[in-house]
Formats: C-alpha cells, sequence, structure tokens
C-alpha cells in the first residue's frame, strides 16, 4: 500500500473544497444582497417616490388653497349679502307663487285691466272659467334664444292669466310684466276681441301663459378646494339693473288679518 499517495489525494481535495467555500460565500453574500435590493431597498425607494409625488400635490393644494383664501378675504361682506338679495329677486331659491301672483295683481291694477282668473300650475287661484271664446293664437314676441333653451331644465312655475281691456292698457300691462326683476318668459299669448254694440273697437280677452324660473339652493356644499367662479360681465350688469330697479327680492305680501292668538284667552 502506497501511503504517501493517499494522503496527497485527500489534501488535493481538501483543498478543493476550501476553493469552493471561498467562492461560496462572497456569491451567497452577492444573492443576499439582491435579495435584500428587490425585496426591500425597491419598495422603500418607490415609497420615497410616492412620497415627493404626494408631496409636490399637496404643496398645489396648499398654495391653491392660501390664494383662495386671500381671495375671499378681500370680498366685502355687506355688497355679497346685496348681491345675494338681487340674485334672490331674479332667480328665487323657492317658488314664490304668491308673490308672483301679487306681482301679477299690481301689474293688473296699475295698468287699468280686469283680472278676470289667475291659474298657477298645479292648482288655481282666482275665480272665472278664464276661457277666451273665439281666440286665434298670436306668434309668439321672440324666437327662442340659446338662453330660453339652455333655461329647459331649470325649475320653473307656470301661471296662466286671463285679463279683460282695452289694447292699450293690455300693452301697459305687459311691459309692467315684462318689468318683473324675477327671470320670466312669455310663452303663450293669445287675444280675442270683443265689440260692442255699435262701436267699432271694444274691449279684449287676453290669455297669457307665463314661465317663472327659480333655483332651489344645494343641499349640500360643495369642496372648499373648488374654485371661486367670478361673475361674468353680464351677470353683474344684470344684478346692477336689479340694483337700479330699488328691488333686492320679492314684494312683501299684504298683511292678512287673523282671528285671536289665544282662543283661550279672556275677552
Amino acid at each position: 500500500m502506497d501511503l504517501p499517495a493517499v494522503q496527497l489525494a485527500k489534501i488535493g481535495n481538501i483543498g478543493g473544497i476550501s476553493r469552493f467555500a471561498k467562492v461560496a460565500v462572497p456569491a451567497g453574500a452577492i444573492l443576499g444582497s439582491i435579495l435584500v435590493l428587490i425585496f426591500v431597498v425597491w419598495p422603500k425607494f418607490n415609497d420615497v417616490l410616492n412620497l415627493r409625488r404626494v408631496n409636490g400635490e399637496l404643496a398645489l393644494r396648499v398654495e391653491a388653497l392660501e390664494l383662495k383664501a386671500q381671495k375671499l378675504a378681500q370680498f366685502d361682506k355687506s355688497e355679497l349679502e346685496s348681491q345675494l338679495g338681487y340674485a334672490e329677486a331674479l332667480l328665487p331659491s323657492d317658488k314664490e307663487v304668491f308673490s308672483l301672483v301679487a306681482q301679477v295683481e299690481r301689474a293688473a291694477s296699475s295698468s287699468g285691466v280686469v283680472l278676470n282668473k289667475v291659474e298657477v300650475s298645479p292648482g288655481t287661484v282666482g275665480g272665472g272659467d278664464g276661457k277666451v271664446s273665439g281666440a286665434a293664437p298670436v306668434a309668439p314676441l321672440s324666437s327662442p334664444t340659446p338662453a330660453d333653451t339652455a333655461a329647459g331644465n331649470t325649475p320653473k312655475v307656470q301661471v296662466k292669466v286671463s285679463i279683460s281691456s282695452d289694447y292699450k292698457s293690455f300693452l301697459q300691462f305687459l311691459n309692467e310684466v315684462l318689468a318683473f326683476s324675477r327671470v320670466l318668459a312669455v310663452r303663450e299669448l293669445t287675444l280675442s276681441s270683443v265689440l260692442g254694440a255699435g262701436q267699432t273697437s271694444g274691449q279684449i280677452k287676453t290669455l297669457v301663459t307665463l314661465d317663472a324660473y327659480y333655483q332651489t339652493l344645494p343641499s349640500e356644499l360643495s369642496s372648499i378646494e373648488s374654485p371661486i367662479d367670478d361673475l361674468t360681465q353680464a351677470e353683474v350688469s344684470r344684478l346692477n339693473q336689479v340694483r337700479a330697479s330699488g328691488l333686492s327680492g320679492p314684494p312683501p305680501l299684504a298683511p292678512v288679518q287673523g282671528g285671536r292668538s289665544d282662543l283661550f284667552a279672556p275677552f
């Protein structure tokens, strides 16, 4: 048996293992570093990038809020309240049916026409049959405008007014109705002539259909970050017209006499 040869073979195997161990340790370290980079460092790096993006967005939002706060601080509270009153006169937040009927009655009284019937949709306010016999439809006063088309989705109250008068009083009544501060449109106009015996001209009966618009207030406030919309020049001009007319809302109704406030109080 050659003992020296066996010992040399064992020593060679040990050297190969030791060289493999020297290579495996760095390779394992590199592999571990790669795994740490993939599963730990890279997600954190993405988180950092997302945080920077979110911080940039928050900075822009803060800047917009600061500009909005500066703009709100420049508004005059009394002026805003006045504009709100004028806007309420133009487009009420409620139907304001009785105020509208009161305006129609005042216009009829001041123009000298006889008010036969006032019909509000739905329901009827007033007396008389309101029928105009032999009436011929009259063409609309003007062609529909884009504003009228856009107002198709706006809530409205329809009022049908039946009057009797001469032609001059009717024109005066129509002018006073069109001068109302509230936004309305004459949708239908029907005239019929009533001649008296031996007269060449007489009374006319008129049926006028009015569409009075209103806009309910929003039930929820908009977001605090929503921008402030400035009034257009046309809107400012319209509010100035209401301001010049001296109206800041629907005219007050006449006081109604009621009964006793306390039925059980002694006389």
